[in-house]
């Protein structure tokens, strides 16, 4: 399992590396516990709550989803083109192969995207909203 929340938990006000990445600046973050409250906080200074965390990272999956698919469908239209227009360095029938299956691994993955049902705890938004 990937080091992310450390067990067991710090004690009271004691830092504790995370292998979270901080939705800012991708560095770790530090995790502190002040009576059952979790914090986490970077070496930059950005600073996050444990709903702030969770919401922010279900939104950078989503992001990177929706990267993943833009990149496959612009692949597949660069090599459907590149393929019609017979440049002599290009294999017509390898990258028309090619920008069929990025097509459908683009597909494949619009509906793993709409399947997904990403957790937005109650109080993230009202952390989100004032951090900004």
């Amino acid at each position: 399992m990937l080091f992310s929340i450390p067990e067991p938990l710090p004690l009271d006000g004691v830092d504790a590396q995370t292998g979270i990445r901080c939705p800012s600046c991708s560095g770790t973050l530090i995790m502190r516990l002040r009576k059952e409250h979790a914090a986490f906080q970077c070496r930059i200074d950005h600073a996050f709550s444990l709903p702030q965390v969770v919401a922010t990272m279900e939104d950078t999956l989503e992001r990177r989803l929706w990267d993943a698919v833009a990149s496959m469908e612009e692949l597949a239209d660069f090599l459907e083109i590149a393929s019609r227009l017979r440049f002599a360095q290009v294999e017509r029938e390898s990258y028309q192969d090619r920008s069929r299956l990025l097509r459908e691994n683009a597909q494949r993955l619009r509906l793993v995207i709409s399947g997904e049902r990403p957790l937005r705890p109650k109080d993230a938004a009202d952390d989100v909203a004032e951090s900004s």
